[in-house]
């Protein structure tokens, strides 16, 4: 499965609707404020206080948290240019995410967003589909890049765990769908070398597309220390297991 044209969070405004489940998300981009001010005010000096400053969010969804980021940066931004008696610049917004995400959603609530800055600079919202695990922008086109709550998904399941056509899979994770206490060793070695392939892709990218004195803050999820099953981790697993499990006998 090809999963970036398949995988999204879940649109519109309902229920189960990300933008009605997304508060954790929220709280990890206000508990990174301060970094991301800091980095969008030194990203602007370091990159010359460029006329129009190019800002791209990757994995933004959708929902009320999809703009947060880039207004925490435009106001960071216009505070310094008070500051410096300076004409703050033009804002070039590029949002991010798979080719399903609710881009609708967002540009929905634009006319909000615009009438939060009265009398502030001119900003301008594009929204970009495709992977982060790849090329979205034209090269050194980019002052500053954040991300929140996105890299921690992986481009595609572990080769090692897939099972080719008439051989069997290199490592078997039966019955799971993460790293479990009694999963075999090669689970987590083969999710660590997945990481590390779409992590190193990820930068290789980035370098081509920022300019030089450009910046990015990335904020995304981790572990404590080395071991891949923390029991405090479990729970939650254990429970979409069982439910994706109980969801596929009833298909069958």
């Amino acid at each position: 499965m090809d999963l970036k044209k398949y995988f999204h969070m879940n649109s519109g405004a309902g229920k189960n609707s990300y933008a009605s489940n997304s508060k954790i998300q929220g709280l990890i981009i206000c508990k990174s404020q301060s970094v991301r001010r800091e980095a969008a005010v030194e990203a602007y000096l370091g990159t010359g206080w460029p006329a129009t400053m190019s800002v791209a969010d990757l994995g933004c969804s959708s929902g009320p948290t999809a703009l947060l980021e880039v207004e925490d940066i435009m106001e960071a931004i216009e505070r310094e240019c008070v500051e410096l008696r300076r004409q703050p610049p033009e804002f070039n917004l590029l949002l991010n995410d798979l080719y399903g995400n609710d881009f609708n959603a967002v540009f929905r609530s634009l006319p909000e967003f615009y009438s939060r800055r009265p009398g502030k600079g001119l900003c301008f919202v594009t929204g970009v589909p495709g992977t982060f695990y790849g090329r979205l922008f034209a090269a050194k086109s980019l002052h500053l890049v954040c991300s929140s709550s996105s890299l921690h998904w992986l481009s595609q399941m572990p080769e090692e765990l897939q099972q080719k056509e008439g051989s069997p899979a290199a490592c078997v994770n039966k019955g799971k769908v993460f790293i479990s206490a009694g999963s075999p060793p090669c689970v987590a070695e083969a999710y660590r070398k997945q990481f590390h392939r779409d992590f190193t892709t990820f930068l290789r990218c980035r370098a081509e597309e920022i300019v030089r004195g450009g910046l990015m803050v990335l904020a995304f999820m981790s572990r404590k220390n080395r071991e891949a099953a923390m029991m405090e981790d479990l729970y939650i697993w254990e429970l979409l297991a069982d439910a994706l499990n109980a969801m596929a006998s009833e298909v069958c």
